[in-house]
């Protein structure tokens, strides 16, 4: 089970706030004939282009051995074995993983759809994981 990002507005606006002063860097390139402007305005297209393609992004993947959680910050996807797993509990905000040694991963439940959070407890439930 593949587990996509769910769009959100705010994205959308933070994208469209990157454009504006990506614009705004181009013209004080053009003005100042400086090329920091010019590599902040690239730099802000890309920041844009981010925040636009990041619904496409997977942030779980729930398979028969193990759960994936590829979006963490800077930091490297991670991967936990499903028997690990001890407990979830699906609070307003987000999801908490209890695993066996006492470590916890919180998932962010805006950026999972219902549909899946729906399946995601199902597929939790089927490997013997304790919900609350």
């Amino acid at each position: 089970m593949e587990i996509k990002i769910v769009d959100r507005p705010l994205w959308k606006g933070v994208a469209a706030l990157s454009f504006v002063f990506a614009v705004i860097q181009f013209w004080g390139a053009h003005s100042y004939y400086s090329s920091a402007y010019f590599l902040s305005g690239i730099s802000f297209i890309l920041l844009g282009l981010g925040f636009l393609m990041r619904k496409n992004l997977t942030y779980l993947t729930l398979g028969n051995n193990s759960l994936t959680i590829h979006l963490r910050g800077f930091l490297s996807k991670k991967k936990i074995n499903n028997h690990e797993i001890e407990e979830a509990e699906f609070l307003e905000k987000a999801v908490i993983l209890q695993l066996e040694d006492e470590r916890k991963y919180k998932l962010k439940k805006d950026w999972i759809s219902h549909e899946d959070l729906v399946e995601f407890k199902k597929e939790l439930k089927a490997h013997s994981v304790i919900i609350r």
